[in-house]
């Protein structure tokens, strides 16, 4: 269906489908695909209450959208034919986990856990763009519903596009993957018809 046509475009444009994997280009991203998704997996820190990592982040949205590119530096290893930890069930479960706190402590429930003076980047563009491409990483494990889970703050801080030009044409690139999905045509028929009718002819 449509949804997963969507879908299917942007997991071959983020994580591409293994079939250039030998090419010089090819190995020279897939090394640093594994180095990235090496650095962050050896740093997972189950004990540590400021971040997923242990690192001591403070509550910042730029943190926060820092850290959801360190969790979708480990989903391309995770979803990238041809990497070393294509489809490890450890890093899996690693991934998850940061999920699961970055839920609880940044972006995610039925309230606002945003730090205050948030910059509006990090939590319109920053960490959707980020959060939408790691659940795309795993599409294959997680249901709909879960998937929802994970994104309900995003859904209300961004159901639809706004702001202009780049900054919308960045909000809607979430908001199409989101819809995708969360197979939620409203949404996505609004995205569509925003970009086309305030962007692109």
């Amino acid at each position: 269906d449509v949804f997963d046509t969507i879908v299917n475009r942007y997991a071959y444009l983020e994580f591409s489908n293994g079939k250039y994997a030998y090419q010089p280009y090819q190995k020279t991203l897939l090394d640093k695909i594994n180095t990235n998704c090496k650095t962050w997996m050896s740093r997972v820190n189950r004990s540590s209450t400021t971040d997923p990592f242990g690192q001591n982040y403070a509550f910042t949205s730029k943190n926060m959208s820092n850290i959801y590119k360190y969790i979708l530096d480990m989903a391309r290893g995770y979803a990238t034919p041809g990497s070393d930890y294509y489809k490890n069930e450890k890093l899996r479960d690693d991934i998850i986990y940061c999920l699961d706190f970055m839920y609880s402590k940044f972006y995610g429930g039925t309230k606002n856990k945003l730090p205050s003076g948030s910059n509006w980047h990090d939590s319109y563009i920053n960490s959707p763009g980020s959060l939408t491409r790691i659940l795309l990483a795993l599409r294959d494990d997680l249901s709909i519903s879960q998937m929802k889970h994970y994104m309900d703050w995003m859904d209300k801080l961004i159901y639809s596009p706004s702001y202009a030009s780049a900054n919308m044409i960045d909000m809607t690139f979430a908001i199409i993957l989101a819809s995708a999905l969360e197979k939620d045509g409203t949404r996505l028929q609004k995205a569509v018809s925003t970009l086309s009718g305030e962007v692109f002819d």
